[in-house]
């Protein structure tokens, strides 16, 4: 399958992590690996950045996108194949780019991978952090209390 660009784009860089999950960068930040983040039509949209010492935590540059590897989720769906999914940017890395990363796990991702027929988790964490995402975005439903009846 012909690439848009090399995968994936790495990149060593100073950065400055801020409080709101971006980073800037800085001359006098801290070095963090730096990855691509491309949109469905493979168009380069944000950054993730992290800590080679603490590879579980990561910052977005300018929050754009709550999804690493949206492309891989793209050819899932289209040609009905499973989707790895990883726990951080660093084991995709390791994955050599393949699958996806969840970025923002506040967002509703049911949209996101509602057409893709089967998800391969990292691990049965990521699998049950998964699940619960998206029974958050259900609508509350309710029903009479018991003793209220209806009238037919």
């Amino acid at each position: 399958m012909n690439e848009l660009r090399p995968r994936p784009s790495v990149v060593m860089t100073r950065i400055e992590p801020r409080p709101d999950g971006t980073f800037r960068p800085s001359e006098g930040g801290q070095w963090a690996v730096t990855l691509g983040v491309d949109d469905r039509e493979g168009r380069l949209v944000d950054f993730v950045a992290y800590l080679p010492s603490d590879p579980g935590r990561w910052w977005l540059r300018r929050n754009e996108s709550p999804i690493l590897g949206v492309e891989d989720i793209s050819r899932a769906e289209f040609f009905q194949r499973p989707l790895s999914l990883f726990e951080t940017p660093h084991a995709w890395l390791l994955g050599r780019g393949r699958g996806a990363v969840v970025l923002d796990w506040g967002c509703d991702l049911r949209g996101i991978f509602e057409a893709v027929p089967r998800i391969h988790c990292q691990s049965t964490e990521l699998k049950e952090h998964l699940h619960k995402s998206f029974w958050k975005f259900l609508p509350k439903i309710t029903a009479p209390s018991k003793g209220v009846r209806c009238a037919a």
